[in-house]
C-alpha cells in the first residue's frame, strides 16, 4: 500500500501483513511444548 504525505510530498510504502488464525498459534504453541517436553525426557533419563 502506497500514500503521498501532506506535508513532505515523499511517497512512503507499508506493508501489511497477514494475522495467523488463533487455531493456527496454538497449533504451533502445543506443538513447541510436546518438542519441549520430548526434550526434556531425554535429558533427564
Amino acid at each position: 500500500m502506497n500514500f503521498l504525505h501532506p506535508s513532505d510530498g515523499v511517497d512512503h510504502s507499508i506493508q501489511i501483513f497477514a494475522v495467523p488464525e488463533p487455531a493456527t498459534i496454538s497449533l504451533l504453541l502445543a506443538s513447541l511444548g510436546l518438542v519441549g517436553l520430548a526434550n526434556h525426557r531425554r535429558k533427564t533419563k
